[in-house]
């Protein structure tokens, strides 16, 4: 059971921060795994660190490694559609796609709608 003084912050809030682009600050982030294609998912995922990639960070990153970036060739991942936003983590090139509807806590606090 929570406590009547658990830390909350609403989905709205979650929502501006994540898509605000001048904010470049790491967060702390829990959300509940759902890969519909491969029928897998309910994992609780504590991802400390993230941040919300810059395009053109991903895109340099992927140039370091040899992989070549063509954009009219990339498939558009329709987020504000999707509901979904990508995340990163220092130190990683990894992209983790979550979706908004599926975060349960966000920078220590739960989130409510």
């Amino acid at each position: 059971m929570q406590s009547a003084l658990t830390p909350i912050i609403t989905i709205k809030d979650v929502i501006n921060t994540l898509f605000d682009k001048q904010n470049a600050e790491a967060f702390s982030i829990t959300f509940i795994s759902l890969d519909i294609e491969r029928n897998k998912g309910g994992d609780i995922i504590k991802l400390d660190n993230a941040q919300v990639p810059k395009s053109q960070a991903v895109k340099s990153n992927l140039s370091d490694m040899g992989i070549g970036f063509k954009l009219q060739n990339k498939r558009n991942p329709n987020h504000i559609e999707n509901n979904t936003i990508n995340l990163t983590i220092p130190g990683g090139n990894k992209i983790v796609k979550v979706h908004i509807d599926l975060i349960t806590e966000f920078k220590g606090k739960r989130v409510i709608w």
